[in-house]
């Protein structure tokens, strides 16, 4: 005799919703509903379906506007797709090239420490404001400002948060002493090569390259930061609710404004006071080592405070107006 063939689970589940009541076989706890994006959201007829489930704790969460559902305009940020995936995928390989393949080049001596250096702040320039394009619609594609700035924070996050662990940490490991020693800021010694991505940098701003307390400290601040961004990223993309969609919104506001308010400070209004004193390798190193390779921190900083804050306040607005919905 044949066996007839088995339900999905997943369309088990849903029915489950759809009635509105408890089944033996799916406790409220082991629910899963699928994320999708609704036309109003993607810009399409058709919902487009996520691989990954959001899990929820009853039938009420799944129904109130939970992080990815139908009924919330939050979680359908889909990074990528079209002109934006070149857009990340140039910048995120143009910059691994100049801290692999350009690093090795100097240090093998193919290439001079200077200029080389000064080539590698200019296209460093350019790839930081990467995550500007998370505000441009690809072709065809009509996207909500909610996802647009859920994408914007997303990229920015992870942008700044690889810059504090694969380039403030280090620094800040090897300031007092490796970076100190080294006497010139027009090139490097042989055996001074292999520093030479730090150099980089400290050539134009010397306070990162030689002994100042201060940009030491706010440095390692930053670097401490890091991993933070990272998970907040994570928490934004792929939280598993609207608790940890939140808490990331708030990571990444507290963060940001951090950084804004010490790189603004002791990056520029510091050296300004200073007269320029710590400034070195000319029109590079004023305008695209210190005045260039620090402006993302205290233009996308502040917007993306400004963004998450405001994300904030549309989701507990959202929550509110669900919940008094289910009230009533």
């Amino acid at each position: 005799r044949t066996r007839p063939p088995r339900r999905c689970s997943n369309t088990r589940k849903l029915e489950w919703h759809e009635k509105g009541g408890p089944s033996k076989n799916f406790p409220p706890n082991e629910i899963k509903t699928p994320r999708f994006a609704p036309s109003e959201f993607s810009g399409s007829d058709a919902p487009v379906p996520e691989v990954n489930m959001v899990r929820s704790g009853d039938t009420a969460a799944a129904r109130a506007g939970d992080l990815g559902s139908p009924t919330s305009a939050h979680g359908h940020m889909r990074p990528g797709g079209s002109f934006r995936r070149v857009v990340y995928w140039g910048c995120g390989l143009g910059l691994a090239a100049w801290g692999t393949l350009g690093w090795a080049a100097v240090y093998a001596g193919l290439l001079p420490p200077h200029p080389t250096d000064d080539w590698c702040a200019a296209f460093t320039f350019v790839f930081l404001w990467v995550p500007v394009a998370a505000l441009v619609d690809n072709a065809g594609e009509r996207r909500t400002w909610v996802q647009r700035w859920e994408e914007f924070i997303y990229v920015w996050l992870i942008t700044s948060g690889l810059a504090q662990c694969l380039w403030e940490a280090p620094f800040v490991l090897i300031k007092t002493s490796l970076l100190e020693p080294i006497k010139s800021t027009e090139t490097l010694q042989p055996d001074e090569l292999w520093l030479w991505p730090f150099w980089m940098y400290g050539s134009g701003d010397t306070r990162y390259l030689w002994n100042h307390p201060e940009s030491h400290a706010t440095e390692t601040l930053l670097a401490i930061s890091g991993p933070f961004e990272l998970l907040a990223a994570k928490w934004i993309r792929r939280g598993p609710s609207s608790a940890h969609y939140k808490r990331g919104l708030i990571v990444a506001a507290l963060l940001q404004w951090g950084f804004f308010w010490a790189n603004t400070s002791v990056i520029y209004i510091a050296e300004i006071y200073a007269n320029y004193k710590s400034i070195a390798d000319g029109w590079a190193g004023f305008w695209l080592k210190w005045g260039g390779l620090n402006l993302q921190w205290s233009v996308l900083s502040p917007i993306c405070t400004l963004a998450a804050l405001y994300l904030l306040q549309l989701k507990c607005f959202e929550e509110g107006r669900l919940a008094a919905a289910k009230r009533d």
